[in-house]
């Protein structure tokens, strides 16, 4: 995997050198980089141990989901990975945009909490993260499974006996 060496990558990305796995593997380092990037110019209202359960949370849904994901398609029918799951996250994230307000909605309405308070935001930031995780997860099986050995007989002539 390289680093710092961006002559090196554009190389090896030209000669298609550069594998699913490595691909992987840099996308889940973004993924990371990108979930904790929110948290250190803003501030987060969460502190202390709240704050770093939150940030863990964060890290092990993200990491999870694109490890997951990824051993899922792979074990299917292995194809086109970062295309399926740049669309998904997508696709999905414009879905969890509407969960989250009717989530926030619902939530001031049946506790009468703001979700600014800190104990609540850290429950709602886990919940997210375990749903958006599980909605990947569900998405990549049903794309990328391999079609039964059962399926495939309907279509295959039968024999003159």
């Amino acid at each position: 995997m390289t680093l710092f060496n961006l002559r090196k990558l554009e190389h090896q990305l030209r000669k298609d050198q550069v594998t699913d796995t490595q691909g992987m593997y840099y996308l889940m380092i973004n993924t990371l980089l990108y979930s904790l990037s929110i948290y250190f110019p803003t501030g987060n209202k969460a502190t202390g141990w709240m704050f770093w359960i939150e940030i863990a949370a964060v890290i092990i849904s993200n990491g999870a989901g694109v490890y997951l994901s990824y051993e899922v398609n792979r074990k299917g029918d292995n194809k086109d990975y970062f295309k399926r799951f740049q669309a998904l996250v997508f696709v999905l994230g414009l879905r969890v945009i509407v969960f989250v307000i009717l989530a926030m909605l619902a939530f001031s309405l049946l506790l009468h909490r703001e979700i600014s308070d800190p104990i609540s935001e850290l429950l709602f930031c886990i919940l997210l993260n375990a749903y958006f995780l599980i909605m990947v997860i569900r998405s990549f099986k049903r794309i990328s499974k391999v079609e039964e050995v059962s399926e495939e007989k309907e279509f295959l002539p039968e024999a003159e006996s």
